[in-house]
């Protein structure tokens, strides 16, 4: 069994958009379901991949030779 601290970081093909698009929807819906513990969970996701697809644009803006890879 991995180490979870010595895991690789995925690398996302497409950025992390369609996590923040997941993240928000499941969010709405705990919110409309009046769901406290799981509206936090799904907010901290949804701020933590939004933070992960600015990083990954400030990269790809800085090193534009990057983001021209496959």
């Amino acid at each position: 069994m991995k180490n979870n601290r010595y895991r690789e970081r995925r690398e996302y093909n497409n950025g992390y958009i369609p996590k923040i698009e997941y993240w928000t929807t499941q969010l709405a819906a705990a919110v409309e379901s009046n769901q406290l513990k799981e509206s936090i969970r799904c907010h901290k996701k949804v701020d933590y991949f939004t933070q992960r697809q600015r990083e990954t644009e400030l990269r790809a803006s800085l090193n534009p030779h990057l983001s021209n890879r496959s």
